[in-house]
């Protein structure tokens, strides 16, 4: 593995003035999705990369940091039946020892569980339950027991969401009477979800981004017997236009998410603003670079206003989103990454307090970090007289 530290600052063309660091970190394979939590317990933010393999395997890698510098640390190998379909990747502390572990989905597998030993080793292989082939997974602790839930959408003839109820130690009880079942199409695999509580209702909404468009589905109260809430079958659909990927994010500053989604045909993220007395305000169309992809929202340059970040895989290059604070954002700037850039996250990596830049380029076969200069660090001064 090859780290190679650019040094340069990347400065884009928009009005905003953003600056980035780049480093280029190789991982084995073709990376198509990646996470980011404190994997050793050192107080830096790592990476976990899962990445298409030949000979239908994924790689999986551990890319541990200090201080916004990466070297290769935990690997392994799955197979797999198919290869080139949307993965699902999560880090969360599914059993409650205080360390981050991995969830993911391989193509027409069963979703998978490695448990992280506390120094980022991930030996330990778990299934965890499934009925039909997953599409993508979010690991949320649903009924605020402090444990570690997971919501779900999965595909038969037609789509379901469902929750699973985790225990603490890190398994899943799997109950049929959470699942909601809709005719959104079936075999739609191109699927991405986030959850956050759109409604003010108290309760972690759904907003889908597919080939179908975008959608808004809400949750209902628990069920009997303290069972975890499922979501309703009264879903919203926003917009029909095929969607690639959805962020939420309070762009207006009135205490509601609104929801983003990135629309690779026209070239824009559409927004949705949610409205105090129900619904929504839209669709509002924002430039986004060639063809947007992956998205993810942050305070790119700590003004408080939530921006948002989008991949633009057909031209290498990630696009910034400054926003407004009124529902809104400026013009994106532009940065260039490695050649197909599928996935980004967001994560203080050299400890300065501004979010920085993972993102995974498939083809390049590396993943690009974008360290950002909104808050240069300060001196460190050890001893004093």
């Amino acid at each position: 593995m090859r780290l190679l530290q650019v040094a340069v600052v990347l400065v884009a063309a928009g009005s905003g003035g953003l600056a980035f660091w780049k480093t280029i970190v190789d991982v084995a394979d073709a990376p198509k999705r990646l996470d980011a939590a404190d994997l050793d317990g050192d107080g830096d933010v790592d990476l976990f990369v899962l990445a298409d393999g030949a000979g239908e395997a994924a790689s999986l890698q551990v890319l541990l940091n200090e201080g916004g510098q990466f070297t290769p640390g935990w690997s392994a190998t799955q197979s797999t039946s198919e290869q080139n379909l949307p993965w699902d990747l999560d880090l969360a502390d599914t059993d409650d020892d205080g360390d981050a572990d991995a969830l993911y989905l391989l193509p027409y597998g069963a979703p998978y569980q490695r448990f992280n030993d506390g120094d980022a080793g991930f030996d330990d292989l778990e299934f965890v339950p499934t009925f039909a082939g997953r599409a993508e997974q979010e690991p949320v602790d649903m009924d605020d027991d402090g444990d570690i839930d997971l919501v779900y959408y999965e595909e038969d003839i037609v789509g379901y969401f469902g929750t699973l109820e985790g225990s603490g130690d890190g398994t899943f009880d799997f109950d049929l009477s959470t699942e909601t079942w809709f005719g959104f199409g079936a075999f739609d695999l191109a699927r991405r979800f986030e959850l956050g509580d759109i409604d003010g209702d108290g309760l972690r909404d759904a907003a889908m981004a597919s080939k179908n468009g975008l959608q808004f589905i809400p949750t209902g109260p628990p069920g009997p017997g303290g069972t975890l809430p499922g979501f309703l079958d009264d879903h919203v659909k926003l917009y029909a236009t095929p969607c690639a990927d959805v962020a939420l994010a309070d762009l207006d500053g009135n205490g509601l998410l609104d929801i983003m989604a990135t629309v690779p045909s026209l070239h824009s993220v559409v927004v949705f603003l949610t409205q105090p007395a129900g619904g929504f305000t839209g669709p509002t169309f924002f430039p986004a670079g060639s063809t947007p992809g992956a998205i993810t929202a942050t305070d790119m340059d700590l003004d408080g206003r939530a921006d948002v970040v989008v991949t633009n895989p057909t031209t290498s290059r990630v696009n910034v989103l400054l926003g407004t604070g009124a529902g809104g954002f400026g013009a994106p700037e532009d940065f260039r990454v490695g050649q197909r850039p599928v996935d980004v996250v967001a994560a203080d990596f050299d400890d300065d307090g501004d979010p920085d830049l993972a993102v995974a380029c498939s083809i390049a076969g590396h993943v690009t970090v974008l360290i950002n200069n909104a808050a240069p660090a300060q001196p460190v001064i050890e001893g004093a007289r």
